[in-house]
């Protein structure tokens, strides 16, 4: 069976994961307390954050060809 090419929005799904891990980390930061926020704040939005920052970083590893 022959190998199906790279798609070619590889580098595309790799940068949304990016954006996806550093936005997770940010919002896991602000609930606990070590980034100013207004309303981010507590261990729901440490939940969200770290979830979040899980799942661009398994879309980060998606994009590069990597198997998780």
């Amino acid at each position: 069976m022959e190998r199906i090419p790279a798609a070619p929005m590889r580098p595309g799904i790799t940068l949304l994961g990016g954006v996806l891990l550093l936005m997770g980390i940010v919002w896991a930061l602000q609930g606990a307390y070590l980034v100013p926020a207004t309303f981010m704040r507590g261990p729901l939005w440490i939940l969200l954050g770290s979830g979040l920052a899980a799942s661009g970083g398994m879309v980060c590893l998606l994009g590069s060809g990597t198997r998780p």
